[in-house]
This record gives C-alpha cells, structure tokens and sequence, in this order.
C-alpha cells in the first residue's frame, strides 16, 4: 500500500510526469480512509511515503524536490458494491446436542441467484436501515441448530428478489410469519394470536420430544404448549424481537424457553436432567406419563444411551402402563430396563 522513502527514487522523472509524492501518516493501515486514499493515489500513478507528519520533511529536501503533497488531500473514491453478491450469515451448533453447546458464526459471499432459490422460512433480507447483528443472535439462543440464513441487501437486491424469489425483508417477513399456524397443545394457532397469550409457552425442542410433549399436554387447560423446531423457532423469535415493545406493555415478557426451563413452568423443580436438552425433554414426558416412580427412576437409569433407544423404551413403557393399570412397576428392576431391550451394556 505505501511505500517507504529510497534515495533511489527518480524523483526527477516522477516530477515530469505530473505525479506526486504523498506523505501518509505511519498509522494509516488503521484508518479506512486513509488505505482507500492510498489505493487511490498508487493507482494514479503516484508515490505514497510513511511519515509521522508532512511538517517533518526537512525543509531543504522540500525545496529541492518540491512534489510532496498531504495523503488528506487525495479525494476518496466511492466503490460501488456488486449487485451479484450477498453476504449471508449463518450459526451452527458445533458440539451438536450438548449443554456445553459451542456456536460458529460463519459469513460468506454467495450470489443472489443462490439466495434466490431458497424457499421463504430458510433465509431473511436486512436492508441497511435494519439491525442484523441483533438477529444473528437470535439464531444462537435455542439449544438446537437453527437454519436460516441472513444478510444484508440492497434495495435494488430487495427489489429484484422480491419479483424474483420468495425471500422476504425482515419488516415483510414478520408479517408473514404472523399469518403462519404452529401445532399447538390446543390445536392449530397462527402465530400472531400465540405472540400476545399469556398462557402460551414456547418450547425449543427436537421434533420427536416436541410432538409427544404436545400430545401429553393437550388436556392443560391453563397453557398452550408450543414445540418449535428448526425453522419454526427462528419466526416466532422473529415476531418476539420485532413487536418487543408491543409485548412487554402486555406485562409479559415473552420468549422461548429451553427444557430446564419449561420443567420449571410444570413445577418440576427437582427433576433429573439428561446431558443433551432433548433427553431432559422426554424425562419432562416420561414424568407427565409414568405416575409410578420406580417408573421414572427406570428412565432415569438409562438416559445416556442413545436417543433413539431412549424413545423406545419410553414409548413401550408408557403404551404398557396406560394398557395394564394394575401392574406393579416394582416388580421390574429399573436398572434391568436397559439390558432386556439391549440399550445398554451389561455391567
């Protein structure tokens, strides 16, 4: 970008041909301005030196080659930006499942027809009036990935995707998302209405612990569970974060909870948690299904083996109870329970 001064330079011929030496301050890598003047001044031809200030030349090397100019002087150069990119934001969940999760927020340059092609829930457009860092981390709140994309568009980019694609600018997309209907413990609801509930809860959660849940809390009269997962999690966040001040005048604070969280709600404060949300989220179902608690105790016993396998066995054991009344759970060890459907290893 600049050059250091060498008794080399042929000042003489630099002078004849109308160029000039800049004089740029030894922090200009520092300032934005200053590395697009810089640019600009090579570009043009010129020679741009590092120097605490232009007053430090010494004044017999200024009479004798009289072409040093202030670098503040170059006028700065406006670049137009490519209409055929975008830069999309994304966040993934690193360590998968986990209560140690670790988020990656990743940015990249894609172009618009590739933004194009995605459908309305999987990507959102920011114009330059918009804050899209406060939605970025949106996406790394719920303790499952959520994949939507981001980024920031022009408004010509608004405009040719909106006659182009289904994306939507953010002020669109929540409107949209409003008219959207989530399955509920209480039925199918359009978002909108679920926003400004003060029974509704929202719960982050897998779609295999989210529907059982939803089944096993459609007879709470006094909430309305909602599961979201994936993309649906990122349009009720949306609505949240958008009408925020339009919530919290309705003397609630609204947001989605995660499963520690969501057993507090349920009033069970005390219960077990598994070691990936999704795992404390059937414990949640097993308790609201097993009144035994040598029931309970089983599931516990066996919470670590793999996720499919947990399901399993919970979904046996609830159909098993709910067809038999009468059996005594006691009869069966709990630590037995993982062995006889091969979940667990023998010990």
């Amino acid at each position: 970008m600049a050059f250091k001064f060498s008794d080399r330079c042929n000042n003489d011929a630099i002078d004849a041909a109308g160029h000039h030496v800049y004089i740029a301050p030894v922090n200009a890598k520092r300032s934005a301005s200053m590395r697009n003047r810089c640019t600009t001044a090579q570009r043009r031809g010129n020679v741009v030196l590092l120097s605490p200030a232009l007053s430090a030349i010494p004044l017999a090397l200024k009479e004798n080659i009289p072409i040093f100019r202030d670098l503040s002087e170059v006028e700065l150069e406006k670049i137009e930006k490519s209409n055929d990119q975008v830069i999309t934001h994304t966040v993934d969940v690193t360590s998968g499942y986990s209560w140690s999760k670790q988020t990656k927020r990743s940015s990249d340059s894609t172009h618009i027809s590739k933004v194009a092609e995605l459908e309305r829930g999987k990507a959102v457009a920011f114009p330059a009036s918009e804050n899209i860092s406060e939605y970025i981390s949106l996406l790394e709140a719920p303790m499952h990935t959520c994949h939507v994309k981001l980024f920031k568009a022009t408004r010509s980019q608004i405009q040719w995707l909106t006659g182009n694609s289904e994306i939507l600018p953010i002020q669109d997309y929540v409107a949209w998302a409003k008219r959207q209907t989530l399955t509920t413990s209480k039925g199918n609801i359009p978002i909108g209405d679920l926003v400004t509930d003060r029974s509704c809860v929202f719960h982050s959660v897998g779609k295999e612990a989210g529907l059982r849940l939803t089944n096993a809390l459609r007879s709470r009269d006094d909430m309305t569970y909602v599961p979201l997962t994936d993309v649906d999690y990122f349009k009720v966040a949306a609505v949240l974060h958008y009408n925020k001040l339009d919530v919290e005048t309705n003397a609630q604070k609204m947001k989605v909870v995660g499963s520690v969280k969501l057993a507090e709600v349920l009033g069970f404060y005390n219960i077990k948690t598994g070691n990936t949300p999704d795992k404390t989220a059937l414990l949640i179902y097993s308790k609201l299904m097993l009144e035994d608690l040598k029931d309970q105790e089983a599931i516990v016993s066996i919470v670590d083996v793999p996720s499919r396998e947990l399901l399993r066995i919970i979904d046996m054991m609830v159909k098993f109870r709910l067809e038999t009344v009468n059996h005594k759970s006691r009869s069966a060890r709990p630590e037995a329970l993982g062995q006889f459907f091969g979940a667990v290893e023998e010990r």
